[in-house]
């Protein structure tokens, strides 16, 4: 019994001696473990503080970038996209589209601004140049007159005796004086207009220099304005009654609004009116509320209907901002080949626009462009054989030239028309009484329902 005791203890004594060997195993594995794990989390959490410092370092640079472009450092991806979009339609248009850069634009700015100094420095060396060549001929002709003088004066000592021929040779002696000083003031003369000429070109230069300096001022403070661009719609529909021919907009009597006042209607998924195509025109006749009018439709396509939501614009009309036009050319609303400026004139101030300057009938121009002036309006073209054709065709010459030094933008008289939905018709409403007909000077009638695209 003794024997079989010592026996299971010995048993028990091996099984806990394994169980510890394998306890010790365990335990020597999972530290190895442990502390591979550790290296590893020690590796993972130095990677990631060198991404975040990576991040951190990108993020401060795209700041620093939007401050030199004039944004602001909460300002969005798409935020900045879509000033630059805009920024590059007012100012990159003509640019070829690898072109459309800010600093692009700016450098083509400064070489245009240092070409015309260099213009300038020309003109001042030029004056320079003539007033040395004066200033030599000037002394050419003192010195002649001196030297002729001493030789007159050698020969009337010597012929003493004959004076008579002394008296002819003073005679000649003075015609010949009389006819340098008269060739003298004739220097002097032509001297005075040429510098007079030079003054002048000199200040055309200045004054040149000037508006394109005024007109770039003016382009670098709207980058950060809105543009009134006639890319963006000045409203919408709201309804639209085709049994009726007639649709609301959301304008009216708070928005300056007024009767009679013409929009083009564009498909409302279409940000930009300018590169759209034309869906239907619509002209307001009666205000309803603050921001409600009603309007008749004059023209659309039953293929493509005006929609609740399709934006409204008009070239002329802007909300509370007046545009500012000029007009040149034969304006000729109606096809009849008369000069219709006057009631050019009175259809954009109708729509709330302001004619800064115009080619009148008789070929003079009233008013004056400025940097405020936005769109030039090109007529037609003053034909040959014409009353006044040569005033107006210089006249119109002259506009051009006096857009381009200002930027203003040149539109052609039907691109004018079809922005606005105008659509003239012969036939007048006499104010005084006597019906309607075809004459000039009568207020425009209302314009008719036109059908687009059939």
């Amino acid at each position: 019994m003794a024997a079989r005791q010592d026996q299971t203890l010995q048993i028990i004594t091996i099984i806990l001696a394994g169980v510890a060997v394998i306890f010790f195993a365990l335990t020597v594995w999972m530290w190895s473990k442990l502390d591979t794990y550790a290296q590893e989390t020690e590796a993972a959490t130095t990677k990631e503080r060198e991404t975040r410092n990576a991040l951190t370092t990108k993020q401060n640079e795209v700041d620093a970038y939007k401050e030199m472009m004039g944004y602001k450092q909460a300002d969005t991806l798409q935020d900045i996209q879509a000033q630059f979009e805009k920024d590059m339609a007012s100012f990159g248009a003509t640019f070829a589209e690898t072109d459309q850069k800010y600093r692009v634009i700016l450098e083509r700015l400064d070489a245009e601004i240092d070409n015309s100094a260099e213009q300038e420095s020309q003109a001042k060396r030029r004056l320079e140049e003539a007033e040395r060549e004066y200033a030599a001929s000037l002394s050419q002709k003192d010195q002649q007159i001196a030297e002729y003088k001493k030789s007159v004066d050698a020969e009337a000592a010597e012929t003493a005796k004959l004076r008579q021929e002394a008296q002819a040779a003073r005679a000649e002696f003075k015609k010949t004086v009389d006819e340098l000083e008269q060739t003298l003031a004739n220097s002097r003369a032509a001297y005075t207009k040429q510098l007079d000429e030079t003054k002048n070109q000199l200040a055309s230069t200045q004054e040149t220099l000037q508006n394109k300096d005024n007109s770039l001022q003016k382009l670098m403070k709207e980058r950060t304005q809105e543009d009134p661009s006639f890319e963006v719609a000045d409203g919408r529909v709201t309804w639209v009654n085709q049994r009726n021919r007639t649709v609301w907009i959301n304008l009216g009597e708070a928005d300056s609004l007024r009767p009679q006042v013409t929009f083009s209607v564009y498909e409302q998924d279409l940000a930009d009116a300018g590169r759209s195509e034309k869906k239907g025109s619509i002209e307001v006749v009666r205000l309803l509320d603050d921001h409600l009018a009603e309007a008749r439709i004059t023209g659309d396509n039953i293929r493509q209907p005006i929609m609740p939501g399709d934006h409204i614009y008009s070239p002329v009309w802007h909300q509370g901002k007046a545009i500012h036009y000029a007009l040149t050319g034969d304006i000729d609303l109606d096809g009849d080949g008369r000069n219709d400026v006057e009631t050019a004139k009175d259809l954009i101030g109708m729509n709330g626009g302001v004619v800064d300057a115009v080619l009148e009938a008789d070929g003079t121009k009233a008013g004056e462009m400025s940097v405020e002036t936005r769109y030039l309006v090109l007529g037609d073209y003053p034909k040959s054989g014409a009353a006044n054709a040569a005033e107006k065709r210089k006249g119109f010459s002259d506009m051009e030239e006096e857009a381009a030094t200002y930027g203003v933008e040149t539109i052609t008289l039907q691109e004018f028309l079809n922005q606005m939905g105008y659509k003239p018709l012969d036939r007048t409403t006499d104010l005084r009484g006597g019906g309607t007909d075809s004459s000039k000077g009568k207020f425009r009638a209302r314009s008719p329902y036109v059908p687009i695209g059939i």
